[in-house]
């Protein structure tokens, strides 16, 4: 017998289940990935349960600035001409502006909605959308799936978080920040590397689309610091 004590060699089933195994967690669709999303989806639910039966955000900057711009974005997406806008000032580009991001697919809930009701529900699903972003980030990373729960839970839940929900271009380019870094690791690492660079891609797009300034120069430092440590 060896030294190092009697060695256990795995059966066949074993070998076959470790084999098995996903390769990337951030990717894994098991019953625990999915219950920990549904946690999210109800965390998110619990936080903006007021807008969920029936009333609207409301937030002094937003009611003065960008209510008056996504319903003039509204009505042009409706007659189809996302370019200038006579009634604002003296004047004004739509399409150029960009706080009305009209690229932004999102934004054709302004042309079904009114400006308040679809601020209201885009800024809870870009919350949810942030955390759940956050969660298959700490996945990838390799943190297991109660941790990476909490981390979810803490972006969707943390003062800057909600403290950027009044700046809707703020807010909402900043939760595709962990969906970036995702897909820069997928890309990097050769993963599936058409569909991860397509995912890549509309993540940059939707980035570039708010074209928020501050984040996107954070993204671009984040992806460099990021791929650095690779």
């Amino acid at each position: 017998m060896s030294p190092r004590g009697p060695q256990l060699i795995p059966s066949t089933e074993d070998r076959s289940e470790a084999r098995a195994l996903p390769r990337d967690p951030g990717r894994d669709p098991s019953r625990s990935t999915i219950l920990a999303v549904a946690a999210l989806a109800c965390f998110v639910a619990l936080l903006f349960h007021e807008v969920l039966l029936g009333k609207l955000l409301f937030w002094l900057d937003t009611h003065l600035t960008f209510e008056p711009l996504l319903t003039q974005l509204g009505e042009s997406l409706l007659t189809g001409r996302p370019l200038w806008s006579p009634l604002l000032e003296t004047g004004k580009p739509i399409l150029a502006n960009p706080t009305q991001a009209v690229l932004y697919p999102p934004n054709l809930l302004f042309a079904l909605l009114s400006a308040s009701r679809a601020i209201s529900i885009l800024t809870v699903f870009h919350v949810l959308l942030g955390s759940v972003g956050t969660f298959l980030l700490a996945r990838r990373l390799g943190i297991r799936n109660h941790s990476a729960l909490v981390s979810g839970l803490l972006f969707a839940g943390a003062g800057a978080t909600l403290s950027a929900t009044p700046y809707v271009g703020l807010s909402w380019c900043t939760v595709w920040l962990p969906w970036l870094l995702l897909f820069c690791d997928r890309v990097a690492r050769r993963e599936h590397t058409g569909r991860s660079m397509f995912l890549l891609g509309l993540t940059i797009f939707m980035m570039l689309a708010i074209a928020e300034p501050m984040i996107l120069m954070a993204a671009i430092f984040g992806v460099v610091l990021w791929l650095a440590d690779e």
